[in-house]
Parts: structure tokens; C-alpha cells; sequence
């Protein structure tokens, strides 16, 4: 690899995708007991990330694909609350990278792959403020939005400029025996300024006990728009990942299966 490649540049460079190409909403996740502060500010803030020594707010393209470790747990503290925005969000991001850069810091990837991708942070970094970027990401790494959902990467990346063709062998890896998820082949987000919620957010997933939070707080901050909010119930003894998986699939119901193909 040329020292000078990045996956910016050589996205860039690609002819743009035909004309049918969209773009799906995007989607953040966080705990329970961080909603009352949320709702109030009716945004969602930049925090602090040691990784990038900035604060950003960490997005996934396509859906509710981030996991939190914690295992089965009765703190409703850690129940999941998920929001989904409208694509036009974007317009505001100034970065995307190909995985989940946490995993690659954590070294859930594996030592071969952690030692390959050792540079990521300037190398896989895409950098970008409006659809346009993305569509070139789907269409020459994945070729639409179905076979994203699917984790199927694009034979034909294999013909185009390093570092494109590293990240269908990435992408084809079989990662499973270490616990790898679908984060292998997921669009990482990053955004530097708040994300206000109105008239952004279009879906929102939370338990039903924090109905009056929603009430009481967030909706004076986005009347009159009207996100599609889903309330679920859940057990006392908790298991995120599950409600996190549930809550993927209800949202990819109500609003994302819109965006896969035009």
C-alpha cells in the first residue's frame, strides 16, 4: 500500500453509482439512565472519546448496530434506547471509517487484522458532509444497501485501488470464533456537533416506563414534528444485547426497509 493511499481519496475518485442510489437513516444508541438529560437538552452532545482525543457522537449507517457488553443484568439503568435520523443528518458528519473503529481499538478483530489496520485513523478514514460520499461507500464496497445488511461485500472491490480491495478480504474474513458481529462490515458515523432531534429524528425505541421522560421532556422539543416511537416491556432480568437486537428489528420495520432500494 502506497503511503500517500487512503480510502478517502481512492473513494473520491470512483464514478458515482447510477442514478437510483439512496442513502438509509442512521442510528445511535444509548442506556436508559442517560435519557432524562437527553430529552431535556432535546439533542444529542458530542462526549468526550479517548480513542480520538476529541468529543464526537458515534453513529452506525443502516441501523441499530452497536452492542453493549454487559451481560444479563436487573439495573434498568442499562436498558437500550435507540434513535434513528433521517439521512439529511449527513449533511452535518464529517467522517465515516468501514467497522467499527472501537473493535479495532479493543482488538475484537484479532492481532493479524489489528497489525494491518495499525493506521486506520488516517489510512480508512472517510472524510465527508453530504450523501454523495456515502453513496460511492455502498455502491463500490457492498453494491447497494440489501447486501450491506447483509455483510456481503462487492467482488468487483477487489479490482479497485488499495485500500479498497483490503477490505473485501477484511469483510470476508470469518471472525466468528472470536464473537465477531455484524460491526465487521458496518458504517462507523462520527459527528463532531450536537445532533438536534427536531425535525431529524424519525424513530425513537424505549422502554415504556420512561413514557413520562418522553412526555414531559423531549416531545415540548420536537412538537409538532412526530417521530415513530416504539415502547417495549421487558423482563427483570435484562439482557441489552437481546432488547438491542429487538429494537433493531422493529426500527428496520417501521422506517429503515424504506430507504434499502428505490
Amino acid at each position: 500500500m502506497a503511503k500517500n493511499d487512503t480510502l478517502s481519496s481512492a473513494i473520491q475518485k470512483l464514478p458515482d453509482p447510477p442514478g437510483t442510489a439512496t442513502v438509509m437513516p442512521a442510528s445511535h444508541l444509548t442506556k436508559a439512565k442517560y435519557f432524562k438529560d437527553i430529552a431535556k437538552d432535546g439533542k444529542l452532545n458530542p462526549l468526550e472519546c479517548k480513542v480520538f482525543k476529541e468529543d464526537l457522537i458515534y453513529l452506525f449507517y443502516g441501523g441499530i448496530f452497536y452492542r453493549h457488553d454487559l451481560g444479563v443484568t436487573r439495573n434498568s439503568d442499562y436498558l437500550p434506547i435507540a434513535f434513528v435520523f433521517d439521512p439529511l443528518i449527513y449533511r452535518t458528519n464529517i467522517r465515516y471509517f468501514p467497522f467499527d473503529t472501537g473493535a479495532i481499538e479493543g482488538g475484537k478483530f484479532g492481532s493479524d487484522w489489528a497489525k494491518h489496520f495499525r493506521d486506520y485513523k488516517t489510512i480508512f478514514r472517510i472524510d465527508g458532509n453530504d450523501e454523495n460520499v456515502l453513496y460511492r461507500i455502498i455502491f463500490h464496497l457492498f453494491r447497494d444497501n440489501s447486501y450491506y445488511l447483509q455483510g456481503k461485500a462487492n467482488p468487483e472491490c477487489l479490482k479497485l485501488p488499495s485500500p479498497i480491495c483490503d477490505l473485501h478480504a477484511f469483510y470476508e474474513a470469518d471472525l466468528t470464533a472470536k464473537g465477531v458481529d455484524h460491526r465487521q462490515s458496518c458504517i462507523e458515523c462520527q459527528f463532531t456537533e450536537p445532533i438536534e432531534f427536531d425535525p431529524k429524528l424519525i424513530w425513537i425505541g424505549y422502554p415504556e416506563d420512561l413514557q413520562d421522560e418522553f412526555i414531559t421532556y423531549l416531545w415540548p422539543k420536537i412538537r409538532p414534528h412526530i417521530p415513530v416511537t416504539f415502547k417495549y416491556s421487558y423482563h427483570k432480568n435484562i439482557h441489552p444485547r437481546d432488547l438491542t437486537a429487538m429494537l433493531q428489528q422493529q426500527a428496520e420495520e417501521d422506517v429503515i426497509k424504506r430507504y434499502v432500494n428505490i
